[in-house]
């Protein structure tokens, strides 16, 4: 009995674990509380970037942002305006995101799209690297 028990929990946790599409809303959450810790736990190892021409890999996301910079050009938070499932399956997923930056006032400063990688570790998905058709500033400028 506690076989099948321990089966069913594992089972259980399996579908209770967010999806990518969840886990790509927690990183903007843990991104607009400037969660350092929890954006590196969310995101895999190393990270790349790629804004149009721009590459940026670096070993953890938080090592290619810069949220004094990005403050210094007016932004308070991020947005989510539309976001969907381009491809999943058991390992790996692509995410597509419409999102605004927006300031203090709540005026968008920029809107763009980004496409995640995002990669299963152990039941647990994980940024793997971003693409965006253009440049979008990460506060290093």
């Amino acid at each position: 009995m506690k076989k099948v028990f321990f089966l069913f929990s594992l089972i259980l946790l399996g579908h209770l674990s967010a999806g990518p599409e969840e886990t790509v809303k927690v990183f903007f959450e843990d991104f607009n509380n400037e969660d350092i810790l929890a954006i590196n736990k969310n995101s895999d190892s190393p990270f790349i970037y790629i804004m149009g021409k721009n590459a940026v890999l670096e070993e953890k996301y938080s090592d290619a942002i810069n949220f004094n910079g990005l403050k210094k050009d007016g932004w308070s938070y991020s947005k989510i305006n539309t976001s969907k499932v381009l491809y999943n399956d058991d390992d790996t997923s692509m995410v597509q995101v419409n999102f605004s930056r927006l300031d203090k006032d709540n005026e968008i400063i920029l809107t763009s799209d980004v496409t995640y990688l995002l990669v299963n570790k152990d039941g647990n998905w994980r940024l793997k690297g971003g693409f965006s058709p253009n440049l979008t500033t990460l506060g290093n400028d």
